[in-house]
């Protein structure tokens, strides 16, 4: 019974994350335009209180072949992002795969190399924005 229990715990779990990843419960701090198409954003991570920097950019050079990373979905997940700012309500801010590259882990710095906005079934708070970042 319990071994049943268990795969059926790993199998959701596993559905869950190439269902488009993980997110968590964000307090949106700032989104900072450095230049055009590139931004940093700072959150705060609701659970354990950290604040996180990850600076957003487009790479046409790795995505422009996939039409799941395309430069109008960064675009409109930057949109989303200044929406939701403007709230000042807690939403929700995920990562697909690997996640954004780490810069310097010590100090909560990343960095997107893509976004992509994610719908998912949380009450108030269904589109997710989704960081990506290919290793170079």
């Amino acid at each position: 019974m319990m071994k049943t229990v268990f795969a059926a715990f790993l199998l959701l779990l596993s559905s869950q994350v190439f269902a488009g990843g993980a997110s968590v419960e964000v307090e949106l701090l700032s989104l900072t335009e450095t230049r055009e198409d590139k931004y940093i954003l700072k959150y705060r991570n609701i659970e354990s209180d950290e604040i996180y920097k990850i600076y957003l950019s487009y790479d046409k050079g790795r995505y422009i072949v996939n039409p799941k990373l395309t430069h109008d979905k960064y675009t409109a997940a930057i949109s989303l992002l200044k929406k939701q700012l403007k709230q000042k309500i807690p939403v929700r801010f995920g990562w697909f795969a690997r996640g954004p590259c780490l810069i310097n882990k010590s100090k909560n710095i990343y960095r997107s190399d893509a976004l992509k906005i994610y719908e998912e079934n949380y009450p108030d708070k269904a589109q997710v924005v989704y960081a990506f970042c290919q290793y170079r």
